[in-house]
């Protein structure tokens, strides 16, 4: 008589299930077949104007792309993120259409167009970014031999970080206490009017001094980073700064908090990826936790929402409060259809993708030294017309006098590519990109100054599916870091021998990695 076989507990049958779907998920060829089916139905859907195909070839391709990311999490941290914003921003609304997100109402994937046309538009646009993502990611591996060097290489400003750390120290705790006074006070303003007057009317009352040293909060915070100090130091500085951020919550400021989040993940996996000590910077815990947190932290930027908007989408229920950041922070995705639905009205002779960065240099910088009449502030008509900002413009044109009282759409550099070059800038624009967010990661790996500069970009450009193409380098490099900068390299060099001499630093931090900061063999890929 045979023997009767015990049955095997849920737990481990659910986590053989969990390995084999795993690696499936894992095998290239299902992510090769995941990005031949999304071209596919993307042609068939640009082709036969039908939106339902080239949305489904979207998250076909969306896959594709975080499947070859996912490969090696430790250095491609960035993308991910990247990638993770894109989803919020970008391809939510067909996700809330599923939920019955809004209610009551029957557009189609919760957008407001209701024309086939536009809305194939937006998934073509979408689809074609993601494949020009995908293909600079994919170009990574011949770059490989770039910046390659066989022996460490010592930088002129390793001698340096000691004194650049005790400096960057004192600095933050300035900068935090200026900032905390600055977000205090917003959040009093817009208790006793509202959160869009917060955009229009508003002006602090503190002194010139502590404003700077508040816009100077990141770039101490990350000149500290960038020093690779020991575990406890990231985690006190990454507390004190995340709590701080916090407190634009109060004013219903929610990016802040995001940027800041995000920023601090992509360097927690960098030094996960070089430190080879044994320190495990990115455990399995602290990765479980923080997917447990996302919707927890959505229902939070929910509820600051709810506190500064009108009530009109408001759902029922737990997950409500999810529902409604998620819709509101995909308005981006209405930006790529209203740029098509206006784009008679959208003039010639601005290059949109480069907006931020041509106000930068053409009006606000020659402004500071009276070369010119400075840069257009507020929502004015003006402004509209004449700044080459497509967030401005755009924003006009659809909400007419809403505007002028403070309401706007943003932007997405998907909106502005297409702007400028049709589909193909589009699909240009996006491979440029990923290559960017690529070099970023590899900058981590030099030196000090090479990191600042990167981990600031890094912190910005994740919101370029939110905001525009080149707005990341006009937020990452304000008057404000380079005033912290020239403070925090002065203060270094002055107490430098004191330092030297034993005062304080020398052991605060970790030792160099090969080639700067980064493993032996030259700079990370991104794709396996």
């Amino acid at each position: 008589m045979n023997a009767r076989v015990a049955p095997r507990p849920a737990g481990e049958r659910a986590g053989e299930a969990a390995r084999s779907v795993g690696h499936l998920l894992a095998s290239p060829q299902v992510g090769t077949w995941s990005l031949v089916a999304g071209v596919t139905l993307l042609v068939a859907g640009w082709s036969t104007t039908q939106p339902t195909p080239a949305m489904v070839g979207c998250f076909f391709v969306f896959f594709a792309a975080v499947r070859r990311l996912a490969s090696r999490p430790r250095v491609s941290a960035l993308g991910l993120t990247f990638l993770a914003a894109f989803f919020v921003f970008l391809l939510a609304r067909p996700v809330l259409s599923w939920v019955g997100y809004p209610p009551n109402r029957i557009d189609q994937f919760a957008m407001p167009f209701n024309r086939p046309d536009v809305n194939t538009h937006i998934f073509v646009c979408l689809g074609l970014s993601l494949l020009g993502l995908h293909l600079g990611w994919w170009l990574l591996p011949y770059a490989r031999g770039l910046g390659h060097r066989s022996t460490p290489r010592a930088y002129r400003s390793d001698s340096l970080l000691p004194s650049i750390r005790v400096v960057a120290v004192l600095m933050l705790v300035v900068c935090l206490v200026a900032q905390a006074a600055l977000d205090v006070e917003a959040a009093i303003y817009v208790r006793d009017t509202s959160y869009f007057d917060l955009y229009t009317t508003y002006q602090t009352s503190l002194p010139a001094p502590v404003r700077v040293a508040a816009g100077a909060t990141t770039v101490a915070f990350l000149a500290y980073l960038a020093t690779n100090p020991r575990p406890r130091g990231v985690a006190w500085a990454s507390g004190a700064y995340l709590g701080v951020s916090a407190l634009s919550l109060l004013s219903g400021q929610r990016t802040t908090v995001v940027l800041s989040l995000g920023v601090v993940l992509v360097y927690l996996a960098y030094r996960s990826a070089t430190d080879h000590s044994g320190h495990r910077w990115v455990s399995k815990r602290l990765a479980y936790g923080a997917l447990v947190a996302v919707p927890v932290a959505f229902l939070l930027l929910g509820l600051v929402g709810r506190a500064r908007t009108l009530p009109a989408r408001r759902a029922d229920g737990l997950l409500g409060p999810l529902w409604e950041t998620l819709y509101a922070q995909s308005v981006s995705l209405e930006v790529v259809g209203y740029g098509f639905v206006y784009r008679a009205q959208v003039p010639d002779g601005h290059v949109y993708s480069l907006g931020h960065l041509l106000d930068l240099l053409l009006r606000r910088a020659p402004g500071v030294v009276g070369l010119g009449d400075g840069a257009l502030t507020g929502q004015t008509v003006e402004r509209a017309e004449t700044s080459g900002l497509f967030a401005q413009l755009l924003s006009y044109r659809v909400l007419g006098g809403e505007y002028l009282k403070g309401r706007g759409l943003g932007s997405s550099y998907v909106a502005e590519l297409w702007a400028d070059g049709s589909y193909l800038g589009v699909f240009l624009g996006s491979v440029v990109l990923g290559l960017v967010i690529w070099f970023l990661t590899m900058g981590l790996h030099r030196s000090w100054e090479a990191r600042l500069a990167c981990l600031l970009l890094s912190r910005e450009v994740v919101l370029a599916p939110r905001s525009g193409f080149s707005q990341f380098v006009v937020e990452a490099f304000t008057a404000s870091t380079f005033v912290g900068v020239v403070l925090l390299l002065g203060g270094a060099l002055a107490v430098r021998g004191w330092v030297q001499r034993g005062g304080r630093g020398g052991t605060d931090g970790e030792p160099e990695p090969a080639a700067g900061g980064g493993p032996g063999d030259g700079p990370p890929v991104v794709a396996a």
